[in-house]
């Protein structure tokens, strides 16, 4: 299946995320917003990016945001035996929880 990564190709976040795409084989669709960057501050954006940035993955129904949550999710979809700290069996439900002590509304371990 194919994944929809929303962002501008000369922002370096979406150039990263472009990039681990491309070695780990996933095929890729870039949908570029040029230089619009007034598009990332509309509700349809904000809706699936809450900080109005890019890029942002669209996979079906599952959108995520932040280049280093994108590539982990890429990474653990295809190599999950490699990576010892990502839950192989739900890559998605993992980059969610990444994402959630990100922004400080998950408890920490102690």
């Amino acid at each position: 299946m194919t994944v929809i990564i929303h962002g501008s190709p000369i922002s370096t976040c979406t150039q990263r995320i472009v990039v681990v795409a491309k070695q780990l084989g996933i095929p890729y669709e870039l949908k570029d917003i040029g230089q619009n960057w007034a598009v990332t501050k509309t509700p349809e954006w904000l809706e699936k990016q809450p900080f109005g940035q890019v890029p942002y993955l669209e996979d079906g129904t599952f959108f995520l945001y932040g280049a280093y949550l994108i590539s982990l999710c890429l990474l653990s979809r295809e190599y999950c035996s490699l990576t010892v700290m990502l839950d192989c069996r739900k890559p998605r439900d993992h980059a969610l929880s990444r994402r959630q002590v990100r922004q400080g509304q998950h408890p920490r371990p102690a």
